[in-house]
């Protein structure tokens, strides 16, 4: 595996946010999960209590000639339900400059970096309404993404992938090894 690997997870306290007369009461919670191209924060506010764990996951089995070189899942747990009237939000940020590849019920973000690449994904919104969960389409940055959850029961859970692979002689320039992993490593 390559590289400095830092988890830290922070459920932060409630805390009241003007934001739409949807959200005037909300809380908001922070994770953030730094690999060695990169730190991936994940920030989400709404008015349902959330948990966010962030954890190293077991790489998954890729196709001869894939690697990547670590993983990690973040877990949102959403305690009471969220409603069109009590939305809850989700941005994710990254300290580089990135491009989506979308496709296949995956929200995927790709960073390349000198060092290599660092891909963050999640589950699309098809894939979630088939999961009992309501949400937007991601509105895409040049340095992450955001998804508004319009509607989850309590208990529902959300999960982002965080992958990399640090760039070595045998990496192509089509290589899809991260988001290919960063599929397949999403719980479903």
């Amino acid at each position: 595996m390559g590289g400095k690997r830092t988890l830290v997870a922070a459920s932060g306290p409630t805390q009241q946010w003007q934001h739409n007369e949807l959200m005037s009461e909300a809380t908001a919670a922070t994770a953030t999960a730094t690999s060695p191209l990169g730190v991936v924060s994940l920030h989400v506010l709404g008015s349902s209590d959330v948990t966010i764990g962030v954890s190293e996951a077991v790489a998954p089995e890729l196709p001869d000639g894939m690697a990547v070189d670590g993983v990690m899942l973040i877990k949102v747990g959403i305690a009471t339900p969220v409603t069109l009237e009590a939305p809850v939000l989700v941005d994710v940020a990254v300290e580089h400059e990135g491009d989506a590849e979308t496709g296949q019920w995956l929200e995927s973000m790709a960073f390349q970096t000198a060092e290599g690449v660092l891909q963050v994904a999640a589950r699309d919104p098809e894939w979630l309404a088939g999961h009992g969960i309501v949400a937007e389409y991601v509105d895409y940055g040049s340095r992450g993404f955001r998804q508004t959850i319009l509607e989850a029961a309590a208990g529902a859970t959300l999960y982002f992938s965080v992958v990399w692979r640090i760039e070595d002689h045998t990496a192509i320039a089509d290589d899809i090894s991260t988001w290919l992993a960063a599929d397949l490593v999403l719980p479903g």
